[in-house]
């Protein structure tokens, strides 16, 4: 998303562009009962179950369903759901599928976010150093006996 929000905002990309784009890459997000069975956490008998289950409720998640059937624990679909996050098609490919950037231009803008989130990050690291210095060792302050505050340089 932040790649696509970039675009957006380098003008390469119209607003109704990276919505396409967006709906494209969730269009193309492997189903989650296929990932369980590739994964072995469902058997092809028990994905069917689940499908015929859906067909009564069509609003209902796949993966909803076959918790509450039994058939994977909340921690089997948490770990199918961050597999199939992993396997969503990159937004760059998506902007060039549709037609929207040439694959050279979309080559070109991803090298240019990662140079520009590089300069935020050490801008961050920057502003959070001077925000919070480290003390200095040739500022030492040291209480004496008497309560007084003495300076103390090498």
């Amino acid at each position: 998303m932040k790649f696509g929000m970039f675009l957006h905002q380098q003008r390469k990309i119209t607003a109704e562009q990276l919505v396409a784009a967006l709906a494209h890459q969730s269009k193309e997000l492997p189903p989650i009962g296929l990932i369980a069975l590739e994964e072995g956490r469902m058997a092809a008998q028990d994905v069917f179950r689940v499908l015929r289950v859906q067909t009564d409720l069509p609003h209902d998640r796949f993966g909803d369903i076959a918790v509450e059937l039994g058939l994977l624990t909340k921690r089997d679909l948490a770990e199918l759901l961050m597999l199939q996050s992993d396997r969503r098609k990159p937004i760059d490919k998506c902007v060039v599928e549709l037609g929207f950037l040439t694959a050279l231009q979309a080559d070109e803008q991803l090298l240019a976010f990662r140079k520009s989130m590089e300069l935020g990050s050490t801008k961050k690291a920057r502003r959070i150093a001077i925000a919070d210095p480290l003390p200095s060792p040739l500022s030492k302050r040291v209480v004496r006996p008497e309560g007084v505050l003495e300076s103390q340089g090498r």
